[in-house]
Parts: C-alpha cells; sequence; structure tokens
C-alpha cells in the first residue's frame, strides 16, 4: 500500500457530497476522466475499492464509507488551520503577555477582559498569578 495523497481524499468527499463524479469534476473545476484517473490511483493506494459507478452516479462501498470519515476529519482539520492562521495573521489570534500591579487587576482587568471578549469571540485568555 502506497501512503495516499490528501487531495485524493478530498476530492473523495467532494465527490460523495455531489454523488456524482461528473457533478464533483464540475466543482472542482478539473475534467471527468482526470477525476475518475484520481479515484483509481486512491483506490490502488489503498488496495481497496472505494466507490461504485452506476448509472444513477456513485456509492461508497464499505470501505469508502470508513475512509470518508476520516477525509472529512482531515477537511475540517485543514479548514481549522486555515481559519487560525487567518486569525494569527490579522493579528486576531496569538498570545499577550501582560504585567499589571495588583490593585488593576481587581478594577481594571475584569472590565479590559470582559469587553475584549465581547468584540472578539474568537479570542480565549488565560490567566496566571505570580
Amino acid at each position: 500500500m502506497t501512503k495516499p495523497d490528501p487531495k485524493r481524499l478530498l476530492e473523495l468527499v467532494v465527490i460523495a457530497d455531489c454523488g456524482s463524479i461528473t457533478r464533483a469534476a464540475e466543482l472542482l473545476n478539473v475534467s471527468q476522466p482526470a477525476l475518475s484517473k484520481s479515484m483509481s490511483i486512491l483506490e490502488q493506494s489503498f488496495g481497496a475499492k472505494l466507490l461504485v459507478r452506476d448509472r444513477r452516479g456513485i456509492e461508497l462501498t464499505e470501505c469508502g464509507k470508513a475512509l470518508i470519515a476520516y477525509a472529512r476529519s482531515m477537511n475540517s482539520i485543514l479548514a481549522r488551520a486555515t481559519e487560525q492562521v487567518t486569525l494569527m495573521r490579522k493579528g486576531l489570534s496569538g498570545k499577550l503577555v501582560v504585567g499589571i500591579r495588583p490593585n488593576a487587576a481587581v478594577f481594571i482587568v475584569p472590565e479590559v477582559l470582559r469587553r475584549s471578549c465581547q468584540t472578539n469571540a474568537t479570542r480565549s485568555l488565560q490567566g496566571q498569578a505570580s
């Protein structure tokens, strides 16, 4: 078994969602023969049939159904990674270390943190007393 190309796994997700290689090819902006070839290579890399083709479209085999769950997870992880990098690039995510005096910690910081969380729901906060 050769290592599968992650791109082909993502293509498998689109095919499964479309129910048709032709429609998936249109969505992916590739030719239908090229996508069919890509799926053949993916099947070869796993040594198993993943798709059954018929007049109505495609259906996943048992191996295909098992694999699609991992492919969807991979797709989700890539989406989260892309979002994280985008937020970091825009300065909306990352680590901020602030040193404050004890009296400010009691009166000022809670209000600043409350406002910060309201304006940016994706921001996470960690506190550390020293």
